[in-house]
């Protein structure tokens, strides 16, 4: 990611404009659909830091001419009308004129009104202030279809095997007034065991796209960063997660998940365009005033055909090892939450996500590796942009996780690891514990 130093709306001016001027030099197709798409905003009724955000993204669609704008679920974080009314409210005043399609779908949190009891009355409630005529539907836009769907229960979190023929005959309606072009399907959970995220994911969607493989999926509910390029998976059909305007999450198992360092910080979104070649995903950070991976949008080629696919799981295989650089060193002090471990961070062609913590104490002899219930794990700041991180990084072992006796020498590995698994060598840190 590279730092623009601009403004915000100079900075989506400017990645807009330019690229324009690269596809007419080229000769490339022009772009016959463009679309916002973000989701995750869950602001509790209208109050908060995160209200402002609602008008940043739908500015920054506007400057890029979306015609349309897709909110992957959970407007709202309890389902309280007032939100609605107030994403509405913003829609307008940013669309006085000429507005584009409004494609939302709800998310479990949507659902989540205490004071409304059943799944029918939430519904009633998301439509009415959305503004909505149907919760479940198709609508095509410059020719191309978008299928949203929603979860079938009063909680907002399962789909029911009684919505599974619906939903498909939807999306094969869809498919069969296409014709080799792609559809668009969208609703709040990925497919399980697909994109970044997708351990929150539900296996019967993945029931329900089972038949299909000229879709292109859209799903948010993760709040993962779309740094990751585990944010886009193909294998029968491709799926994208849209990332978070709200905080951003990742997965359990690090001892610095949670809470997150500065989660609130991370505000995201995706913008798509499409031609009769290629669709083009974008991704964009509000709060860091950046495109994300400039020269590396994803690119899927039509029609779509999964033996051209190459956002696969055969991606892990080619990925390169992290690497500290040469001398890197570390260093651990007392900290009053644990023991603070600052060092040299490790580098990786695309960006180290997270590392592994081995640590082993001095018997007199030699060196013991300490057992611990689970491997030590803790996150890198990659999260919070690829150019924000530092070259020398900090994390506080928390006592929790590992306490350090007084009066016993130990050693740390450090060992780098990238976004999908490959370790690379590690550094040691001794500490003399007090």
């Amino acid at each position: 990611m590279k730092q623009i130093g601009m403004n915000w709306k100079n900075v989506i001016r400017r990645t807009f404009v330019g690229c324009m001027m690269l596809c007419c030099a080229a000769g490339a197709a022009a772009e016959d659909l463009r679309v916002g798409i973000f989701g995750d905003y869950q602001i509790n009724r209208v109050r908060g830091a995160n209200v402002p955000v609602l008008g940043q993204v739908f500015r920054s669609m506007k400057e890029l001419g979306v015609d349309a704008i897709v909110m992957t679920g959970d407007v709202a974080f309890t389902g309280h009308p007032d939100v609605y009314k107030f994403f509405m409210k913003t829609f307008d005043e940013v669309f006085p004129d000429k507005k584009p399609e409004l494609l939302v779908v709800m998310g479990n949190h949507d659902f989540w009104n205490r004071e409304i009891k059943t799944r029918e009355e939430k519904v009633k409630n998301f439509m009415t202030h959305m503004r909505m005529k149907e919760l479940d539907f198709v609508r095509q836009v410059k020719g191309y279809h978008f299928v949203c769907f929603n979860p079938s229960d009063a909680m907002g979190v399962q789909y029911d095997k009684s919505i599974f023929n619906r939903v498909r005959g939807m999306i094969s309606g869809a498919i069969k007034a296409s014709g080799n072009k792609p559809v668009f399907v969208v609703s709040h959970f990925p497919p399980h065991k697909t994109v970044y995220g997708s351990e929150y994911g539900k296996g019967a969607i993945t029931t329900i796209l089972q038949p299909f493989s000229k879709i292109i999926y859209l799903s948010g509910h993760s709040h993962y960063p779309l740094e990751d390029e585990r944010s886009i998976y193909q294998k029968k059909y491709t799926v994208i997660q849209s990332g978070t305007t709200s905080y951003v999450s990742m997965e359990n198992g690090k001892f610095n998940a949670s809470p997150l360092y500065r989660r609130g910080d991370v505000k995201h979104f995706l913008y798509m365009t499409v031609n009769d070649k290629e669709v083009k995903f974008r991704r964009f950070s509000l709060n860091n005033k950046t495109e994300i991976k400039p020269d590396s949008p994803w690119r899927i080629s039509l029609p779509l055909d999964p033996a051209t696919y190459k956002y696969t799981a055969a991606r892990a295989a080619q990925r390169k090892a992290p690497q500290f650089p040469v001398k890197a060193s570390g260093v651990v002090v007392p900290d009053k939450k644990g023991a603070k471990l600052t060092f040299d961070a490790a580098v990786h062609d695309d960006f180290v996500h997270s590392y592994a913590l081995h640590i082993a104490q001095w018997d007199g002899k030699a060196w013991q590796n300490v057992p611990t219930k689970k491997e030590l794990l803790f996150f890198s700041d990659f999260y919070l942009g690829l150019e924000k991180m530092k070259k020398r990084f900090a994390v506080v072992i928390p006592k929790k996780t590992f306490t350090f006796k007084a009066g016993t020498r130990y050693r740390l590995e450090i060992i780098p690891i990238e976004s999908f698994g490959k370790r690379g060598k590690g550094i040691f840190v001794e500490y003399n514990a007090k």
